[in-house]
């Protein structure tokens, strides 16, 4: 039990540290919340993985925390003095040459790599620092390569949609994350940071009949949607707790569906 608690406030205290720099650096206090099975085990990986210049591959639905644990990742890390440049794969500035260059003596985060054009997975494998002696040489001060993707990309190697020589120099360290509907026990806390994020108090929003329903509710887009309906909710509401009317009339699609009459259900 004690060396348990001790690990839980070592943890802590990390989470603690990488806000504080997401803060600073980032303008947003990217970091875990809750302290559930799921968030334990972020926060173990976490303390492997950070410590290390290994590539890091994260694995998530839409909405996770990915750009989170990546910013942990660096902020926690040995690079940490140096730039975080994020691409988002599916609209990016530049090419790779360039974003390793922006990136240098630091981490290059690569959001939704799974929409990298044929043509910048081939490029990127080529100026990128291969671990696998796959590259063609690389000059540069040393870059952490981190990607993020929402499907399976040894499924997408496999059908010819994902360069396999890529995703071996990516594959080093992974891990996925959770979907929100997979962590009830940390939703009390993921709303009370949602609320605070718009500068509202959780301890006079929250009520049991919200709590019931977001336990009830399966957040098809998990954080993005939870923070939106929350600040929704907040500022849509009578400034009191939000109540089931509230939601009733500002996010409906919260509430479970009226089960059919039972005569209705007969053939």
């Amino acid at each position: 039990q004690a060396p348990e608690i001790a690990q839980q406030l070592a943890f802590l205290a990390k989470r603690d540290e990488a806000q504080s720099w997401a803060a600073r650096t980032l303008g947003r206090p990217y970091g875990l919340i809750g302290l559930g099975r799921a968030a334990r085990a972020l926060d173990r990986f976490l303390e492997k993985a950070a410590p290390s210049r290994l590539p890091v591959l994260l694995t998530g639905e839409f909405g996770t925390e990915t750009t989170a644990v990546a910013a942990m990742i660096h902020g926690l890390g040995p690079q940490r003095s140096g730039p975080f440049v994020q691409i988002l794969a599916a609209d990016p500035t530049g090419d790779p040459a360039a974003w390793l260059d922006r990136a240098a003596g630091g981490t290059l985060f690569i959001r939704e790599v799974e929409a990298l054009s044929p043509g910048f997975q081939s490029q990127l494998l080529h100026h990128m620092p291969s671990r696998l002696g796959q590259g063609s040489g690389y000059d540069r001060p040393p870059v952490r390569l981190i990607a993020a993707t929402s499907v399976n990309l040894k499924d997408a190697a496999r059908d010819g949609r994902f360069s396999r020589s890529l995703l071996s120099e990516l594959d080093f360290l992974a891990t996925t994350l959770p979907p929100l509907r997979e962590r009830p026990e940390d939703l009390p806390a993921l709303i009370g940071a949602a609320l605070a994020q718009h500068g509202y108090g959780a301890d006079t929003r929250i009520t049991p009949d919200l709590l019931a329903l977001c336990r009830a509710y399966a957040w098809p887009e998990n954080g993005f949607e939870l923070e939106r309906v929350m600040a929704r909710l907040a500022v849509m509401g009578d400034g009191g707790p939000i109540q089931r009317r509230d939601v009733q009339h500002h996010a409906p699609w919260l509430l479970p569906a009226d089960p059919a009459p039972a005569d209705a259900a007969a053939p």
